[in-house]
């Protein structure tokens, strides 16, 4: 899903990845994460495990600008919860998705295991197996979706949100395999959007050393900036890494 904040695009970034739950974290297990619990929930874990691993400065960068934890936390409650969360819960009443609180529990259990240094990695692809199992899509291929984890293939081609919490429609579209067409700027797993001359298509994703603009170009799921001026290149994570 992007949130349409014309200018704004890391806020369309975060938002895509606060809604496939690849943003998660614990603290240090529990009951069940009910629905409606997920901001507060997913908040007090991601900001716990940030401030833990991250720098004042890499903090505000990472989290849009809030500072501390207690002001992270703020943002998860109030952005997720109110926002995200009603969308979420439109498509279970609907029928096009079934939540498993229990599954996201572990998912943030899961998130709360990972160790500093391979934080970066971990907020790109997210511990996958266990965030994945929350959130089983029940929409076919053609059909209408509100987000991503609505379609079996997971990828909902045109929808959006905007600020208000109003939704446009997309559809359950086939994800985009190697030498495809992005859609909506995805790929399938082991690939990443690349640009050219001729568009925007599916390519692998590449290896340390490589040139790259976002953490998802990199299998290590790390694009570091390159110092003085020098380009961003893919590796192991130097931001929030605990040094």
């Amino acid at each position: 899903m992007e949130v349409n904040n014309p200018g704004d695009d890391a806020m369309r970034g975060f938002a895509s990845i606060l809604l496939l739950g690849s943003l998660a974290g614990a603290c240090g297990g529990g009951d069940d994460v009910p629905l409606s619990r997920l901001g507060v929930e997913m908040g007090e874990a991601v900001c716990s495990k940030m401030a833990e691993c991250c720098t004042m400065a890499e903090l505000e960068e990472e989290l849009l600008g809030a500072s501390n934890q207690q002001e992270c936390e703020a943002f998860y409650a109030g952005f997720l919860g109110q926002l995200l969360v009603p969308v979420l819960e439109d498509s279970v009443a609907a029928g096009r998705l079934a939540y498993d609180a229990a599954a996201m529990r572990a998912c943030l259990d899961a998130y709360l295991a990972v160790a500093c240094a391979e934080l970066r990695a971990a907020i790109a692809t997210g511990p996958a197996s266990a965030c994945d199992a929350a959130f089983t899509g029940r929409v076919a291929e053609g059909d209408a979706c509100a987000s991503d984890v609505d379609c079996v293939s997971r990828l909902c081609a045109g929808d959006s949100m905007d600020f208000e919490g109003n939704v446009t429609m997309g559809v359950c579209a086939r994800v985009p395999g190697d030498g495809d067409a992005c859609v909506d700027g995805d790929c399938g797993a082991g690939l990443h959007c690349s640009s050219s001359v001729d568009g925007q298509t599916c390519a692998p994703t590449l290896a340390d050393g490589a040139a790259c603009r976002f953490d998802d170009d990199c299998t290590s799921g790390s694009c570091n900036e390159g110092a003085d001026g020098a380009p961003s290149t893919c590796g192991a994570s130097m931001t929030c890494d605990g040094v």
